[in-house]
């Protein structure tokens, strides 16, 4: 099996991403709740205004980050305060380190850590 590395170990990929985010931010098109909608009025939750899509199976493929991972950042978005959820998933994508192995995330969150 082939270990996932967080923006396959690329900072274009994190910065594309990045940059993303920040102008669906400043376009007021993030928002809990819906995962994405592009008919009429774009807006979308962290993975849908990420991916432009709310299909978090694509975040191994696009990010180099596991799907549990990233049900794990919907989850976390979907249940904080409005405004701090406004600020969630910029911070969630400048966390790991371009290259960065996320697989035990998942596991170090089932286990309580």
């Amino acid at each position: 099996m082939t270990t996932l590395l967080a923006f396959h170990g690329k900072r274009i990929v994190k910065s594309f991403y990045l940059k993303r985010l920040r102008k669906h931010r400043e376009a007021n098109h993030l928002t809990q709740g819906v995962g994405w909608e592009s008919n009429g009025k774009t807006r979308g939750c962290g993975i849908g205004c990420t991916l432009e899509a709310y299909e978090h199976k694509r975040y191994p493929v696009e990010l180099g980050i596991p799907e549990t991972v990233a049900y794990l950042e919907d989850a976390i978005f979907e249940g904080l305060p409005r405004a701090e959820a406004m600020e969630w998933p910029q911070a969630f994508l400048k966390a790991p380190k371009v290259g960065a192995d996320l697989e035990l995330i998942w596991l170090a969150s089932r286990c309580g850590f």
